[in-house]
C-alpha cells in the first residue's frame, strides 16, 4: 500500500500478458518530382488503422491514419518548393495502444516554374526583314528552360508568321501597305513542366514602293534651270532621302526626311560641256527603306552665240555672209528678222545666214537679225546682228558720135544719186590716148589717136560708185576715125651744079586714093604756106628745094590732115676712084674716094649691103665691083667701078701630086 506506513504482503496469482506486435509504417511517393504549384502524393504503408505522426520540412507534426487496407495516400497540395516528409512515430489503434518511434522519409522535388523573358531587338521591323525576338528564363537557375510559341493574332495583313520553338523567334514578316503586328504566345518549358505563357507583339512596318516622275529616270535641264522630279509612294507618310553625285555641274544637294516629294534644285553647268547630276533616292516609312531608284539629270550648258561676218555693210543685191558659232558643241541657231527699206531677209535656221538683200528705192536700209542659240532644247541669250544695205547708184551716158583721130571725147555722165563717183576702165583697139580714171564730175575728156591708118575704137566701161557700192556698169563705145595719112617723105631733087638744070625731080606721092580723098598742095608751111594753083591730085612733082605741104581730107568722114616735108637739092659726084692697098698681102684693102657731089654717100662691094664707110678691108684676090650712091638712094649719084686685086701663093710643092705643084700670080 501506499501511505505511511507502507505495508507489503506477498501475493500469489497468475496473469497472462499478451504482447501486441509493434506498429510499423513506411513512407513512399509516386511523384518524386512535381511541377511548380502542382500536388504530389505521399503513401503511408503499415499497420492498419495506426496513426502515423510525421512532419513536412521539419514543421509541426501532422498525423494520418493508415487505412484498413494498410495503405493511405495523401496529397501534398500545390507545392512551390521541395517537400520532405519525415516519419516521427506510429501509434496502433485499440487497447492497449502501442506507440513506436519510426524513421523514414521521402522527398518530393518541385521543378522550378519556368518563365519567359522576351527581348525584342527592335521596336518595329521592316517588311521583308527577319525579326529577332530573343527568349530566356528570368530565373538564372533555370538553365534547361525551353520555349514554344504560337501565333495568337495578326493585324495589317502581315504574312510570314508561324508557330515554332526555340530560343529565338526569327521569321521574315511581310507587311501590306499599312503597319501591322504579329502577337506570339510564348510558353516556357522545363521538361514536362510548363510555365505561364506570355504574349510578345512585333510591329511590322510596310516597305514603301517609290514612284518617280520622270518615269524614264532621266531628265534634261538647261543650265540655271530647276529640276522637276516628283516622288510618290504607295504608303502615305513616306519620307524621301537622296544622295547626289554631280559632275560638271553645281547646285545639287542631298535630301533628308523630305515629305514634299519634290526635288526642285537649280543646277548650273560649270563649263561649256554637258554636266550630270545623279540622284539616288530611297523612300522610308517609319525607318524602313524601300528600293532605291536613280535619276540622272543632264545639265546642258547655256549656248553662247558668236558671229563672224565678212561685212555688216552690204550693197544692194549682195549676199550676207554671217557665220554663227558657239563654244558648246552641237549648238543650233534660229533667227528672226526686222527689215527696214530692204527686201530679201527671212527668218530661218542654220549655222550661217546667207541672204541676198536689196534696197527699196534710192535710200539705204537695214536688217536686224535676232539670233537665238539652242542646244538640247536649251536656249541661250539672243544676239543681234545689224546689216546695213546701201543702194547701188545708176549711171546714164549718151551714145558718142565718132571722132577724128586727135579729137577729144565729150562723155557726160549723170546719176539719180548725189555724190556718185564714176570709175572707168578702157579697152582700146587701134587707139592710143585712152586711160582708166575716175572723178565725181562725170566728164570724160580724153584725146584719142588711132595707131594705124585704120579706124579704131575705145570702149569705156563706167561703174558708178556710191560709198563702197558699185552700180551696174555702163559701156560707151567711141569710134576713132583714122586721119588721112599721106606717105610723102622728105626728099632730094638732083640738080647739075654747073648748069643748074634738074637732073631728077622729086615726086611727092601721098599714096592715097583720090576717089576717097581731096587734096591741096602748098609751097612752104604753116601760115606762110602758099597754095599751088591747080594742084589737087594725090601727087606733086617738086623741081626745086623747099618745104611742101599737102592738105588731105577724107570725103566720107570729113577728117583731114596736113603734112609738110622738106625737099633738098643734091648735086651728083664728078668722079669715083677705087684704090687697092697691100698688094700681094693677105690683108688687101679697097678704099673708095668720091670727088664732088653733095653726099653723104653709101658704098657697096660686090652687090653686098651698102655701108657708110668707104673702106673694104680683107678683100680676096680677083675682080670686084664697087657701087657708090647718095644715102637714101636719091638717084643723084650712082657710080660703079671695077677693081682688081692681085695675090700669089707663099709656097709650092712640085712633086707631081697635083697639089701646089705650080706657082702663079693671079688677080
Amino acid at each position: 500500500t501506499t501511505g505511511t506506513p507502507s505495508c507489503s504482503q506477498p501475493q500469489t496469482g497468475t496473469a497472462t500478458i499478451t504482447v501486441l506486435p509493434a506498429p510499423t509504417v513506411a513512407v513512399s511517393t509516386t511523384t518524386a518530382t512535381v511541377c511548380y504549384n502542382t500536388a504530389g502524393s505521399i503513401t503511408f504503408t503499415g499497420t492498419p488503422n495506426a496513426t502515423v505522426s510525421y512532419s513536412v520540412n521539419g514543421n509541426p507534426a501532422q498525423t494520418v491514419v493508415i487505412g484498413a487496407s494498410g495503405s493511405t495516400t495523401i496529397s501534398t497540395g500545390a507545392l512551390t518548393a521541395d517537400a520532405t516528409y519525415t516519419l516521427i512515430d506510429i501509434t496502433s489503434s485499440g487497447t492497449p495502444s502501442c506507440t513506436q518511434t519510426v524513421n523514414g522519409s521521402v522527398v518530393v522535388t518541385v521543378v522550378p516554374e519556368p518563365g519567359v523573358s522576351a527581348l525584342v531587338t527592335s521596336p518595329s521591323y521592316c517588311s521583308g526583314q527577319a525579326i529577332g525576338v530573343q527568349l530566356s528564363d528570368p530565373n538564372p537557375a533555370n538553365t534547361t528552360t525551353t520555349f514554344t510559341w504560337t501565333v495568337a493574332a495578326v493585324t495589317g495583313g502581315v504574312t510570314g508568321a508561324s508557330a515554332g520553338s526555340g530560343s529565338i523567334i526569327s521569321q521574315v514578316l511581310t507587311a501590306g501597305t499599312v503597319q501591322g503586328t504579329v502577337t506570339y504566345t510564348v510558353t516556357p518549358h522545363i521538361g514536362s513542366c510548363t510555365g505561364p505563357s506570355q504574349n510578345v507583339t512585333v510591329t511590322v512596318n510596310p516597305t514603301p514602293v517609290l514612284t518617280v516622275n520622270p518615269s524614264g529616270l532621266t531628265q534634261n535641264v538647261c543650265s540655271g534651270n530647276t529640276t522637276n522630279i516628283t516622288l510618290s509612294s504607295n504608303i502615305p507618310g513616306t519620307e524621301y532621302y537622296w544622295t547626289v553625285n554631280q559632275s560638271g555641274a553645281t547646285g545639287a544637294s542631298a535630301g533628308n526626311a523630305d515629305t514634299t516629294g519634290i526635288i526642285s534644285q537649280a543646277l548650273t553647268a560649270t563649263s561649256n560641256q554637258i554636266g550630270t547630276v545623279v540622284y539616288v533616292i530611297t523612300p522610308y516609312y517609319n525607318g524602313c527603306p524601300g528600293a532605291s531608284k536613280t535619276v540622272t539629270v543632264t545639265v546642258n550648258p547655256e549656248p553662247v552665240a558668236t558671229f563672224n561676218a565678212t561685212s555688216q555693210d552690204l550693197c544692194s543685191g549682195e549676199t550676207t555672209d554671217i557665220e554663227l558659232s558657239s563654244s558648246v558643241a552641237g549648238t543650233t541657231f534660229s533667227w528672226t528678222v526686222l527689215q527696214s527699206n530692204v527686201l530679201g531677209a527671212a527668218p530661218g535656221t542654220g549655222s550661217s545666214i546667207e541672204q541676198t538683200l536689196s534696197t527699196i528705192g534710192f535710200t539705204a536700209g537695214t536688217v536686224t537679225y535676232t539670233i537665238t542659240p539652242s542646244v538640247n532644247g536649251c536656249l541661250g541669250t539672243p544676239i543681234t546682228v545689224t546689216v546695213n544695205v546701201n543702194p547701188r547708184p545708176d549711171v546714164i551716158g549718151d551714145t558718142q558720135p565718132p571722132i577724128c583721130s586727135g579729137g577729144t571725147t565729150s562723155i557726160i555722165l549723170n546719176s539719180a544719186f548725189a555724190g556718185v563717183e564714176y570709175h572707168w576702165t578702157v579697152t582700146s583697139n587701134g587707139v592710143s590716148g585712152a586711160s582708166d580714171g575716175s572723178n565725181t564730175t562725170g566728164e570724160i575728156f580724153q584725146t584719142l589717136t588711132t595707131t594705124s591708118d585704120n579706124n579704131g575704137t575705145v570702149v569705156y566701161t563706167i561703174i558708178p560708185r556710191l560709198g563702197n557700192c558699185d552700180g551696174a556698169p555702163l559701156s560707151i563705145t567711141v569710134t576713132v576715125l583714122a586721119l588721112p595719112n599721106p606717105k610723102i617723105q622728105n626728099g632730094v631733087v638732083c640738080v647739075d651744079s654747073v648748069s643748074g638744070s634738074v637732073i631728077n625731080p622729086y615726086i611727092l606721092d601721098t599714096e592715097l586714093n583720090p576717089a576717097i580723098y581731096d587734096f591741096a598742095w602748098y609751097e612752104g608751111s604753116g601760115t606762110t604756106a602758099v597754095l599751088i594753083p591747080g594742084e589737087t591730085g594725090s601727087t606733086y612733082t617738086a623741081v626745086a628745094a623747099g618745104e611742101y605741104t599737102v592738105y588731105v581730107m577724107n570725103t566720107t568722114t570729113g577728117c583731114n590732115y596736113m603734112k609738110t616735108v622738106t625737099v633738098t637739092e643734091s648735086n651728083p659726084a664728078v668722079d669715083v676712084q677705087a684704090v687697092v692697098s697691100n698688094y700681094f698681102a693677105d690683108t688687101q684693102t679697097i678704099t673708095v674716094t668720091v670727088i664732088g657731089g653733095t653726099g653723104p654717100f653709101v658704098y657697096s662691094l660686090d652687090g653686098g649691103e651698102f655701108q657708110s664707110s668707104n673702106v673694104f678691108p680683107y678683100v680676096l684676090p680677083g675682080e670686084h665691083t664697087v657701087v657708090v650712091q647718095d644715102e637714101g638712094q636719091t638717084g643723084c649719084t650712082d657710080e660703079t667701078r671695077v677693081v682688081n686685086t692681085v695675090s700669089y701663093p707663099n709656097f709650092f710643092t712640085p712633086n707631081g701630086d697635083g697639089i701646089n705643084d705650080t706657082w702663079n700670080i693671079w688677080s
